[in-house]
């Protein structure tokens, strides 16, 4: 987080909310008087467009007034003097370019303007004009009309007609457009406004932007002109030509034009532009006399607040003499008088505290030595437990040891004793043969006891062959089991001899082992470990998964798990194990036989033997009355280890 001085601090935030309250205010001026100004001016431009056609239309009879006095002229003068007195309206600078009188048939009688040659006077009289358009409107219609642009045929340029009927002749005067756009320039109003004058096709007649345009230029293609001669409602806004205007439209029913009034919108806007600056100013202004002053009130109301924090620094250096200052704020006097009572108390404080020091050093000298007696007790009962440890670790082999040992002279004794019993009567039967002989040996008795011999020697060889083979597996599960010497080994193999060994165990109980192992999945690693683990799992199933009398089913399977690893698995269908001893099934000590047989050492030194011998894991998946299923994940090829430990199963110390 940003650090600042006091000083600096409250200069900012002075400036910041004069900032705030100048933007707070230009806003709401622009907010509010930005939409004032644009509807006042789109109220200007309809009342401007409707006094505009009132005033044109004044100011076009007046011109149509100059012609008038040419009705008494047809009655008495002669066509010489009626070309006179039509020179003498249109001459030049006048408003008309050409005045002529067409006769009933529509032939020019008399024509005059000052831009015409007297030559070519003579040419246009008897010129027929019957084919033009507003001479057909005015014949129809009786009344004065005024034209649309077009090219004059007479004088050539581009004009406005103005037709008069009077009794059987039309009198028509041509006007320049220029003319109509300096009589728009007199009737317009507003000073910032522009004006377009619209004939019925669309055409602009005049332009107050551009007094100088004499190009045909039709304007039917906006679409606010459309809307115009339709009769629709006009938008507030249009843009023409990169520029935006408030637009209004008014017809002339006499002229039958369209005058189209605009006023630049936006930025435009003279009145926009104008409250835009005068906010920037009342804006800016304000905040730089802010920015100059503020920084000499924020040294002014930080200068107690410093003589505060000086005084505070001498507290904290230990010269408590001196007295705490005071100004001119309430405030700050209130906190000079509290930090100088906070003073007083922290010296009453720090007395309390050296003596609470002391005593406190006392009570830690004491609970230090107090600790120290805990932590040797401990230590006392943490080698005892570990020596406990140890002790039941050797028993459960021990156990285990007898049972071996039980089991091989059950399995020994049967072939042993056939084998003796074979010896002992064949014994017997020599020393029969021997008296035999001496008394005279007939040949049946020599058949008989060569026969007996036979059968004699062969139950001998059987059970001797028995006994042998009996007594190789044990030597290598002896061996495999108390050596811990790493070989290549067949699992197949290595487990039936495994079976072997627990054969005489298993046969009192009422369960059954199942073995499902495919052949060739070799291992170089410690076969007399792996043989104990399957033994502590094989003889964990037997004591925990089935009731007392109940016939269960302990399955053994064993699969490739790819990426080098086999797979084990030893399953039982007994009664499962409770998912809140799952956790801790490993754990030394927890069983739930306690005192029944149980240490609660097997699954622990099954799990210490797969994981630090064998190098791979093992997992208990169990739910309730579903039976269990314990998974040993083997490496093909178990980890290289130089420790002493090797094979015998004891836990870690």
């Amino acid at each position: 987080m940003r650090v600042w001085r006091l000083r600096t601090f409250l200069a900012f935030l002075l400036v910041a909310t004069l900032l705030v309250t100048l933007m707070i205010v230009g806003s709401a001026v622009l907010f509010v008087r930005l939409p004032q100004i644009a509807e006042e001016n789109r109220r200007l431009v309809r009342i401007e467009a409707e006094e505009l056609v009132t005033r044109m239309e004044f100011l076009m009879d007046s011109l149509q007034i100059r012609l008038n006095p040419l009705e008494i002229a047809l009655q008495n003068f002669l066509p010489y003097e009626s070309h006179l007195l039509l020179d003498s309206i249109a001459v030049k600078g006048s408003a008309f370019t050409a005045v002529y009188i067409l006769s009933p048939e529509g032939k020019v009688e008399a024509i005059g303007g000052a831009s015409i040659e007297h030559q070519r006077h003579l040419d246009l009289v008897g010129n027929d004009m019957s084919a033009n358009s507003l001479y057909q409107t005015v014949r129809q219609e009786r009344r004065p009309i005024w034209s649309d642009r077009y090219l004059s045929v007479l004088s050539g340029h581009i004009t406005i007609g103005l037709a008069i009927p009077i009794h059987d002749r039309v009198i028509i005067g041509e006007i320049p457009p220029h003319y109509l756009v300096r009589i728009l320039g007199i009737a317009r109003m507003l000073r910032n406004e522009s004006i377009w004058l619209i004939d019925q096709r669309g055409e602009l007649i005049g332009d107050t932007d551009s007094p100088s345009q004499v190009g045909l230029i039709n304007l039917l293609g906006l679409p606010v002109v459309q809307k115009a001669v339709h009769g629709e409602s006009l938008p507030g806004i249009f843009e023409y030509q990169g520029r935006r205007y408030y637009v209004a439209a008014q017809h002339s029913q006499k002229l039958d034009w369209y005058f189209l009034v605009k006023l630049p919108a936006g930025l435009e806007d003279p009145d926009i532009r104008s409250t835009l600056i005068m906010v920037t100013v009342s804006f800016f202004g304000p905040l730089l006399i802010g920015a100059l002053l503020a920084p000499l009130w924020a040294s002014y109301m930080a200068r107690p607040v410093g003589e505060l924090m000086e005084r505070a620094r001498q507290v904290a250096e230990g010269h408590s003499k001196a007295i705490w200052p005071r100004s001119s704020i309430v405030e700050l006097n209130q906190l000079s008088t509290d930090l100088e009572h906070m003073d007083g108390a922290i010296h009453e404080r720090e007395q309390q505290l050296r003596l609470l020091n002391t005593e406190l050093e006392n009570r830690v000298t004491q609970r230090t030595a107090d600790l120290s007696q805990a932590n040797h007790e401990l230590s006392e009962t943490l080698d005892t437990l570990r020596r406990t440890q140890r002790e039941l670790v050797r028993t459960e082999k021990l156990a285990a040891l007898g049972e071996l040992v039980a089991g091989i002279a059950h399995e020994l004794n049967t072939p042993i004793g056939n084998g003796l019993m074979a010896a002992s009567a064949l014994h017997d039967k020599v020393r029969e043969f021997q008296k035999a002989i001496q008394e005279g040996l007939r040949r049946s008795t020599l058949d008989h006891f060569v026969t007996y011999a036979e059968t004699a020697a062969d139950i001998t060889t059987r059970n001797l062959h028995r006994a042998a083979e009996l007594v190789t597996s044990f030597k290598q599960v002896a061996v495999d089991q108390t050596s811990s010497q790493r070989r290549t080994f067949d699992l197949k193999e290595v487990i039936n001899e495994i079976l072997l060994t627990l054969h005489p165990m298993l046969k009192r109980t009422p369960h059954q082992v199942m073995m499902e192992i495919p052949d060739g999945l070799w291992l170089d690693s410690y076969p007399g470990p792996l043989g104990q683990t399957l033994a502590n799992l094989i003889n964990n199933a037997v004591l925990h998964a089935f009731d007392g009398g109940e016939s269960g089913v302990i399955r053994i399977t064993a699969n490739s798990a790819g990426e080098g690893q086999i797979r084990v698995k030893v399953s039982d269908n007994g009664k499962g194990i409770p998912r809140a001893l799952q956790e801790r099934i490993f754990n030394p000590f927890v069983t739930t036989k306690m005192g029944q047989g149980g240490t609660g050492l097997g699954l622990h030194i099954a799990h210490n033997i797969v994981t630090a011998l064998l190098g791979g894991e093992l997992i208990v998946c169990s739910d309730e009355g579903q039976g269990s299923e314990f998974i040993m994940l083997l490496p093909e090829q178990a980890p290289r280890t130089a420790s002493g430990t090797e094979g015998t199963g004891l836990p870690p110390i």
